[in-house]
């Protein structure tokens, strides 16, 4: 249950830790020697968000931080590296940041966005096949299970649930779109 959304590879390993004086709580991330920054100008890093772009992973991890209620996903919360790929950071504002309205939209997808638009292309296009194929695997019941599991408060795994079901039905209607699918749990009816 510990990867429920398949998105391991792009985390960082994380400790949560507790001050035992002050009971602050503390998170302490795995540093990534090769993790940068992505730089919009530089054509590494154009290649690699259009390349995991196009592969779908960008869609993935915008669409488990809506699901989640991840509202912080600005450029410093994300890092590329040399062989192309992303790592998440700082999830600190998962679950509590939604308050029953969109997200903002996360920066590498904006930047995907920018880069399609550059080549000419239209910025928003259809949800990639293999995202909605994921979405469909997905199972709302056993995410909520999982997330009860490691103590995410019954309110959050209700309102992530919720997400994901109208997110599942969304991604099953005519042509579902990327800024769509992220936007869907706030505009789309459950049934």
């Amino acid at each position: 249950g510990k990867d429920f959304f398949g998105i391991d590879k792009h985390l960082l390993p994380t400790a949560h830790v507790t001050n035992p004086v002050t009971g602050e709580h503390t998170a302490i991330v795995e540093h990534d020697p090769e993790g940068r920054h992505a730089n919009p100008d530089e054509q590494q890093d154009i290649n690699a968000l259009h390349n995991l772009g196009r592969d779908g992973v960008l869609e993935k991890l915008g669409l488990v931080d809506m699901i989640t209620g991840n509202a912080d996903r600005h450029g410093g919360n994300y890092l590329l590296n040399d062989s192309g790929g992303i790592k998440l950071i700082d999830h600190g504002l998962a679950f509590d940041s939604f308050h029953g309205e969109p997200a903002m939209y996360p920066d590498y997808l904006s930047q995907y966005e920018g880069i399609r638009e550059n080549q000419g292309l239209k910025p928003d296009e259809p949800l990639n096949p293999q995202t909605i194929q994921w979405i469909n695997s997905l199972d709302p019941e056993q995410m909520a299970k999982n997330m009860l599991d490691l103590g995410i408060p019954h309110k959050y795994v209700a309102e992530s649930a919720d997400r994901l079901q109208a997110l599942k039905q969304y991604a099953n209607s005519p042509n579902p779109t990327r800024k769509n699918a992220y936007t869907s749990p706030f505009h789309f009816k459950l049934d």
